[in-house]
């Protein structure tokens, strides 16, 4: 059995909130593993599609301030002069953790995300002394200093991800890159595994000729024609992501394509300023900004697409 800790993870596959995570979980339980997820959220306990969540018991608990001070020593120095109420936080997730592997028998820790799922699983692996395997996804390792992307980008939290990382018992990885700072971060390279994330092939392919129908279907419900060159791009509307580049983009393909349009899937903070810059550049006839698409409608809005920007 594996207890899975990841904060915000969505517990049906049309959410959309790391759905790479319940993807890996929902596989786990289908093949005869008892999985148990720990959310950073006040709920009971429930069951759905075969997995376990639990959630955090009561905001205010007695029982984690006495955790937090005996973890005091765990921390290092400079992680010390956050607020307080981020400590308490960290020991409350953690205490009600402890509490799901009292209730079960547990073999595995294993937390997406070095910080905060990370750091809270180290605290629970030192009260219990259980594997912990951390997956590492992106903001959590990654920096880019010039958008203030990356929590790391704080020594206070920076600190807290290599404390994770060197007490976890294995790190995966998504990809080579990632493996690679790792181990910048003076990490043992021997214990991090790449694994890059899983597509279901069933799902995410090339259309067929029996798809042609619900692929016109697709493009009716999006406003888009049949003879339209349909150009998708879905992300999180974060400025990390650099979407502006594509609409500064349709610019010049308006002029060489004909017939063209842009759908943007994906809701985030800078979506107003994306609408400005589409409006600014004359493009609204072009670009459609669609909001959040449910993950089971998207497979078949990438096939009904000519082209896919990542």
């Amino acid at each position: 059995s594996i207890a899975v800790i990841s904060g915000p993870l969505g517990k049906s596959p049309e959410e959309i909130t790391y759905s790479f995570v319940f993807d890996e979980v929902y596989e786990l339980a289908q093949r005869g593993i008892e999985v148990h997820v720990i959310r950073s959220k006040i709920e009971k306990e429930f069951i759905s599609y075969g997995i376990h969540f639990h959630g955090i018991e009561r905001v205010i608990d007695v029982q984690a301030v006495n955790l937090l001070l005996k973890n005091i020593s765990n921390y290092p120095p400079i992680s010390l002069l956050r607020k307080p109420i981020s400590l308490y936080w960290e020991n409350l997730y953690a205490l009600n953790i402890l509490r799901v592997i009292k209730r079960y028998t547990i073999d595995v820790l294993h937390a997406h995300f070095a910080y905060p799922e990370g750091f809270v699983g180290a605290l629970v692996k030192n009260a219990i002394k259980k594997p912990l395997v951390i997956t590492c996804h992106g903001y959590d390792i990654n920096t880019v200093p010039e958008i203030g992307y990356g929590i790391r980008l704080r020594k206070e939290y920076d600190i807290l991800v290599r404390t994770a990382l060197r007490d976890a018992d294995a790190i995966i990885s998504v990809s080579t890159r990632m493996k690679k700072i790792v181990s910048e971060l003076g990490i043992d390279s021997e214990k991090v595994f790449v694994i890059p994330n899983g597509v279901d092939l069933e799902l995410f392919r090339p259309p067929s000729k029996h798809d042609m129908e619900d692929m016109m279907s697709i493009r009716r419900r999006f406003g888009v024609s049949e003879d339209e060159f349909l150009i998708l791009n879905a992300r999180h509307l974060n400025p990390v992501y650099g979407i502006q580049y594509l609409i500064y983009a349709m610019k010049i393909v308006i002029q060489r394509v004909k017939n063209v349009k842009l759908i943007r899937a994906g809701e985030g903070p800078v979506r107003g300023k994306l609408l400005e810059l589409t409006q600014k550049l004359g493009l609204e006839k072009f670009v459609k900004f669609v909001g959040v698409v449910p993950r089971t409608l998207m497979p078949k809005l990438m096939r009904a697409s000519s082209l896919y920007v990542n």
